[in-house]
């Protein structure tokens, strides 16, 4: 290098060479103004030297231009892709910079620039009895203030709480240049530190040993059972090249390794291991660690001894009493159902009937199955076969449910049971149909209701007196044929109307049904006398 920069400045004193290689060869010559020459090749040098030096400092004043840029550019990235809202003033209380996170939170955005706090705190607090003079006074005096919570109104009218921290903006030399705002939204605060605390509380609950590393394999993440497993501190750990914890093992050969420097991960990948003073056979899986935009940003690494053979049967055996304790709690949710649910697979035999069915039925599960080949054949309580031809094998072959078919079971005495049938297909986790699922509904209490409700219009029509009836929004449900006579009015029109909006006399002044609603009168006999159609008539409420 130092032999090319000395070449390179040989090039400057060429010219004077050059002359006293041509004085030289015009030394016999009549020749004699050497002064002369000499001097014009040494303007020639010392033009040459100038201008490779203003060349170079222009090409370092352009790289350092570049540079500056690239500095500010990854400087604006890193406060725009800050999860907080930063509001910067100047001296004068004035907006100079807002990043995205403030925008993301309320909703402003560059429109604010230039403006001053007051403007601000117009916006994100119409309400004068919610602006802070505390705010305005460490803003306008560039002081610090400790965070506190406040409700602020965005842009899309939603209220927002907020966690707000004011600082003093110094410059490197510790001169005042305005203030600095922060601002982050609580419900994401809050989520984000119970994200972290269930995160390190299952990364530490696991029995599985969990390492992660960023893209240039240092350690993010050790939980505890990688402590146990290692016999390293976490904190001795995170921060360090990961081949400084296996050092015995070939780094291209480690899975987490080969995970980021290929992309290829890794299932149950097995390595003997040199680990805290014995041999152990270590069972990896790894995956790559990317952000919404697919960049890699590490890998993590999920490894257990497979050599503890006690500890992978203890695993087992948890894993078999979830499955089981799953299995208790859907049989368990479907018995507590006030629905009688029966289940046939793809031949329809029955599959699983719930205690519902069975207190319907009078029949026991073994029972009902053992009694019938399938649903079309022996059926013990839908003996019409068209239900099991048609309903069943239709919803098996189209997938679309049945609602609301009304049929007559019988159950094991031999008691005819009107039901409301629903019919849905069951499928398989692949989305095959594995079978059918029928819904039954005892209907005989809703009939028997129907019967009364009907009993009931009957004689509401017939009584000679009007009767009224409001809910507890003061809206007519009753109004029956009498009270359409007496008053004029259609039921249609008044049905379903508030009280106070409908013109009835008597009722609107005197506020009786309101009155019992409100505040629980009960009934009164009054006597009033009302016009109705242009005749006086006396009523007894």
């Amino acid at each position: 290098m130092h032999r090319l920069l000395s070449a390179w400045k040989f090039v400057y004193i060429l010219p004077l060479i050059v002359a006293l290689i041509y004085i030289a060869l015009l030394e016999n010559t009549q020749f004699n103004n050497y002064p002369v020459l000499l001097f014009l090749a040494a303007l020639v040098s010392i033009g040459l030297y100038k201008f490779d030096r203003i060349k170079n400092r222009k090409a370092l004043n352009n790289e350092a231009i570049l540079r500056m840029e690239g500095e500010i550019n990854w400087l604006r990235g890193v406060l725009e892709g800050l999860p907080l809202g930063v509001v910067v003033f100047d001296t004068s209380s004035k907006i100079v910079y807002i990043n995205n996170g403030f925008e993301n939170i309320t909703g402003y955005g560059k429109e604010l620039l230039g403006l001053e706090y007051k403007a601000l705190e117009e916006k994100l607090f119409p309400l004068p009895e919610r602006r802070n003079l505390d705010i305005e006074k460490a803003i306008k005096n560039c002081q610090q203030m400790n965070e506190h919570r406040r409700s602020l109104i965005s842009k899309d009218g939603r209220v927002i709480t907020v966690k707000a921290k004011i600082l003093p903006l110094k410059s490197s030399k510790g001169a005042l240049t305005g203030t600095l705002c922060l601002f982050c939204e609580t419900a994401s605060y809050l989520e984000l530190q119970n994200l972290r605390q269930k995160t390190h509380f299952f990364l530490d609950f696991t029995s599985s040993c969990v390492l992660a590393v960023d893209n240039r394999l240092r350690v993010t993440i050790f939980n505890a059972a990688s402590e146990k497993l290692t016999g390293l501190k976490k904190e001795d750990v995170l921060g360090r090249h990961v081949t400084e914890i296996f050092n015995d093992y070939e780094a291209e050969n480690y899975p987490i390794i080969k995970t980021i420097i290929t992309g290829e991960t890794f299932h149950n990948y097995e390595v003997t291991l040199f680990v805290n003073g014995q041999m152990r056979t270590l069972l990896f899986d790894t995956a790559l660690i990317t952000d919404d935009g697919g960049k890699v940003n590490g890998a993590i690494g999920i490894f257990k001894d497979i050599s503890e053979s006690k500890r992978i049967e203890e695993e087992l055996k948890r894993t078999v009493f979830a499955y089981s304790k799953e299995k208790s709690f859907m049989r368990n949710v479907l018995n507590n159902l006030p629905l009688a649910i029966i289940t046939y697979d793809r031949d329809l035999m029955p599959t699983f009937m719930n205690k519902m069915a069975e207190d319907l039925t009078g029949y026991r599960f073994e029972e009902f199955a053992s009694s019938m080949q399938n649903i079309s054949a022996n059926e013990p309580v839908f003996p019409s076969s068209d239900f099991s031809r048609h309903l069943a094998e239709a919803v098996l072959s189209s997938g679309e449910p049945i609602f609301g078919e009304q049929r007559t079971i019988t159950s094991r005495d031999g008691t005819a049971i009107p039901v409301s049938l629903d019919i849905h297909p069951i499928y398989s986790a692949l989305r095959e149909k594995n079978g059918v699922m029928i819904i039954a509904r005892d209907i005989r209490e809703i009939r028997e209701h129907e019967h009364l409700l009907y009993l009931s219009k009957c004689i509401l029509n017939s009584l000679n007196s009007a009767v009224i009836s409001i809910d507890a929004n003061y809206r007519i449900i009753i109004f029956n044929p009498f009270a359409e006579r007496l008053f004029g009015i259609s039921a249609d029109h008044v049905i379903g109307k508030n009280i106070n909006e409908v013109h009835l006399p008597f009722l609107k002044e005197e506020r009786m049904l309101q009155n019992t609603l409100e505040i629980g009168t009960g009934f009164q006999f009054t006597e009033a006398a009302i016009q109705v159609k242009g005749e006086e008539i006396t009523l007894f409420n």
